[in-house]
């Protein structure tokens, strides 16, 4: 798919003429990606070379894209990337606030479309 530096799409085509299309990418502005860049800074990591998305990128790089329907982008994983049992009974209160308030930092941006081959 043209325009998606970077990244592969796997498109699958099922015998109804539509092919799907599904993304899922690590949000530029979120705690988890800015955790694993400041460990790449200490220690050898891929996560060095990596290149991230924000939402309005991805925006941009999808309605760039004519030939795609039935658009849908959405952000998850709001809550924070550290391992406190503490935090564990906020966690689904923190996804429910970080989506209901549409917060920028969700940890993933997923998005999904349809391309009609007719």
């Amino acid at each position: 798919m043209p325009g998606l530096p970077g990244c592969r799409v796997l498109e699958v085509g099922c015998g109804t003429g539509n092919i799907s299309l599904a993304l899922a990418l690590l949000n530029r502005y979120s705690l988890w990606t800015l955790t694993q860049v400041l460990r790449a800074w200490f220690r050898p990591s891929l996560w060095r070379k990596a290149r991230f998305t924000g939402p309005g990128e991805l925006r941009r790089l999808l309605a760039g894209q004519p030939d795609l329907e039935d658009l849908r982008a959405c952000q998850t994983v709001y809550f924070p990337p550290w391992n406190f049992p503490a935090l564990l009974p906020w966690y689904a209160t923190l996804e429910g606030l970080g989506r209901g308030l549409r917060l920028p930092c969700g940890a993933f941006l997923a998005a999904a479309a349809r391309k009609s081959l007719r």
